[in-house]
């Protein structure tokens, strides 16, 4: 039988190519509800989730071919449709 991989080693073990600003230093240490920003109508509310994840990326935009890869991302937070993470490359809405 293969041995069972855990999540956090393969998340470790993936490329991973962003540079947390120094001023960052707490980043991780964020939790809970994120309070609203000025004039923010937002449906849903959005918590913090601050962990490393896997992002497998596969190329949809014919003018921007890019490989096919996965590779470590930062999440930041959630609400009930959508999440925010960091990705050392610009991503474009339906990619």
């Amino acid at each position: 039988m293969p041995e069972q991989l855990d999540a956090n080693d393969v998340i470790a073990a993936l490329p991973c190519a962003i540079k947390m600003p120094d001023n960052w230093g707490n980043f991780f240490a964020r939790g809970g509800p994120l309070p609203p920003m000025g004039d923010d109508h937002r449906r849903f509310p959005r918590f913090y989730l601050r962990a490393p994840a896997a992002l497998r990326y596969r190329s949809t935009l014919p003018a921007l071919p890019r490989p096919d890869h996965e590779c470590m991302i930062y999440l930041k937070d959630v609400s009930r449709t959508s999440i925010a993470f960091l990705h050392s490359e610009q991503l474009f809405p339906k990619e």
